[in-house]
């Protein structure tokens, strides 16, 4: 569903971007986990291990790409916040984060393992000139769509008129929930493809909407990199890394 709304987007679906917003909230450290014999709390939240900006690099960086694949759009400039909410800890882990997208639109990024009772906390909302959409990783299968007048239509998984860059990843039928490790088996299976196709001399198999590259990695960082930066000069706009590189993404 991630890909349809992709697709929606690339096909001029909901109109011009005008706003997004992504987030990743989870409640998982809501209290000081890492005082008792939570291994993953320990390193997480180990600024020698982690770093400082622990929760952007931990959890921010999902939803950054998230709003990257989604939207098609790169950020030009960012502006963060980062907080510690639970005392004592040792990172940050909490972010507020603005962002000016490549076609000038604003969005916002909240990052957090500090929120008290959210689940797993993966979402996004895109907002058009036509229509807006919505996901969340809690209701992988399902996608919200709005149009100007709030008229609302739920796309599913597995529904025929959806695009074929949903359709053919989709391997249970329509009503049938489709596991959290299924979504790596479709990256993997369209970088096999490429792999494929390279060793034996064939056509490439890279689609518009198909599997992160070492670039995307490079980007993450540089992401946290701005974030860390912005907060550093007390919440000013930095442009990062990425924003001057002319190279296509």
């Amino acid at each position: 569903m991630v890909r349809h709304a992709a697709r929606m987007v690339r096909d001029g679906d909901l109109g011009r971007i005008r706003f997004a917003a992504v987030e990743h909230a989870s409640g998982w450290a809501a209290a000081p986990v890492e005082l008792g014999e939570h291994r993953q709390a320990r390193w997480r939240t180990d600024p020698g291990v982690a770093g400082f900006p622990s929760v952007v690099g931990d959890l921010g960086t999902h939803a950054f790409h998230l709003l990257r694949y989604v939207t098609g759009l790169e950020a030009t400039r960012v502006s963060a916040e980062l907080d510690t909410l639970v005392p004592g800890r040792r990172v940050f882990d909490n972010a507020t984060v603005r962002l000016t997208l490549s076609n000038g639109a604003p969005a916002t990024l909240w990052a957090s393992m500090a929120a008290t009772g959210n689940e797993h906390g993966l979402r996004i909302r895109v907002f058009g000139d036509t229509a807006s959409i919505e996901w969340r990783h809690e209701d992988p299968q399902h996608l919200t769509v709005r149009d100007l007048d709030g008229g609302t239509t739920i796309l599913a998984q597995g529904m025929r008129t959806l695009s074929e860059d949903a359709g053919r990843l989709t391997r249970p039928g329509l009503g049938h929930p489709e596991g959290f490790l299924e979504a790596f088996a479709n990256f993997y299976r369209d970088l096999a493809d490429e792999l494929r196709a390279r060793r034996d001399g064939g056509p490439t198999t890279v689609r518009d909407l198909s599997f992160p590259t070492g670039r995307d990695g490079l980007i993450g960082v540089q992401f946290v990199e701005a974030t860390a930066a912005s907060h550093a000069a007390d919440s000013a706009w930095v442009v990062p890394a990425f924003a001057h590189d002319k190279v296509g993404i």
